[in-house]
């Protein structure tokens, strides 16, 4: 799923009539994580293919590590 788009998910999910569960993290919306979200989304207005170049850096890096 990393791959796939948040708002695909979204649509697949309504298209699909899946009942999502609460949230239930105290951490929701105010983590490291949320905080890089909003980066890549900021930069993908500089960066077109940013979402493309991260994961290819985190394929390549992955491939390096495999024995």
């Amino acid at each position: 799923l990393v791959y796939t788009p948040e708002k695909e998910i979204r649509r697949f999910v309504r298209k699909n009539d899946i009942q999502v569960m609460d949230k239930v993290c105290p951490m929701d919306g105010v983590s490291k994580r949320e905080d890089i979200k909003q980066l890549i989304f900021s930069l993908s207005k500089e960066i077109p293919m940013i979402r493309a170049n991260l994961f290819g850096a985190i394929k390549r890096n992955l491939d390096d590590w495999k024995v």
